[in-house]
């Protein structure tokens, strides 16, 4: 298991190609955060909470991009 949880990474909108790239001190958490708001309707990123609204969580994948420490964030 990793000890150094932050990175950059990526969530794409398969149905349309859609992309969005983030940094977190913890990745983990930050997935969560994201998906938390977008099904309660409120994500800070309008864009994403309408392809989310029309296309629904099936159609969305995360994935870390590269892993740093957090200083290079």
């Amino acid at each position: 298991m990793r000890k150094n949880f932050s990175g950059i990474y990526l969530i794409t909108e398969t149905a349309n190609g859609r992309k969005y790239v983030g940094q977190s001190g913890n990745v983990y958490r930050r997935r969560k955060q994201h998906f938390r708001a977008l099904k309660a309707g409120k994500h800070e990123n309008w864009r994403m909470q309408f392809d989310y609204d029309m296309d629904g969580r099936k159609y969305f994948k995360w994935e870390v991009l590269e892993w740093c420490d957090t200083k290079l964030l």
